[in-house]
């Protein structure tokens, strides 16, 4: 299941319902791995993999925006081992037709769930090593050096440490 939320800036007194009657928000998920066809050429038409619709259902008082929703059937899943990703383009268009604005962004999808005593990503089990981190310095105290926080980063990635809590 693909959700996007959309945001669109405006004066606070324009209502969503006006937006809606005068704007059109469309939202496609294109897979980059896909682009070339057998000849070398781009093809973006055949690329798409998903058409996010509108969820006109889904209204929030925690969010203001708009709810887009898709299935994706089989998506290529999101690792940091196979970083596969897809572009997400979402564009505002005016109800006559002209595009108003475009954005688009690259995306990755996982499956993220949870088995007795386990945290599954992608079906993968992960195992949390963690520490809880105060930062002090032994010279300035609590106002740290970049160069040492980077220094002790760079020793936790060393000994696999994967989640940092920190405190005071």
């Amino acid at each position: 299941d693909i959700q996007v939320e959309v945001e669109i800036d405006c004066s606070p007194e324009i209502s969503k319902d006006s937006i809606l009657a005068n704007f059109v928000i469309e939202a496609g998920l294109y897979d980059t791995g896909s682009w070339y066809n057998f000849d070398g050429r781009i093809d973006l038409l055949s690329s798409k993999v998903a058409n996010i619709q509108l969820n006109p259902s889904t209204a929030s008082v925690e969010f203001p925006g708009y709810m887009l929703v898709a299935k994706l059937e089989m998506p290529r899943l999101w690792s940091a081992e196979q970083p596969n990703l897809y572009t997400l383009v979402v564009i505002l268009k005016h109800a006559s037709g002209p595009v108003v604005d475009c954005e688009s962004c690259l995306v990755g999808i996982r499956q993220v769930s949870k088995a007795p005593k386990q945290l599954l990503v992608n079906g993968n089990p992960v195992v949390i090593r963690g520490v809880n981190r105060h930062e002090h310095h032994p010279r300035v105290g609590k106002t740290n050096i970049e160069s040492c926080m980077v220094k002790d980063l760079v020793l936790m990635k060393k000994n696999n440490i994967n989640a940092v809590r920190n405190s005071h």
